[in-house]
């Protein structure tokens, strides 16, 4: 149980880092049409 649970952790901050990675792209595309 306890392993299962930390395997959800991981892929969550998986996932958190993968959102900041991808709103920084988005506002960089932004800059650059801006």
């Amino acid at each position: 149980m306890h392993a299962l649970m930390t395997m959800k952790e991981l892929i969550d901050e998986q996932c958190i880092l993968v959102d900041i990675k991808a709103s920084s792209k988005k506002q960089l595309i932004q800059d650059m049409a801006g």
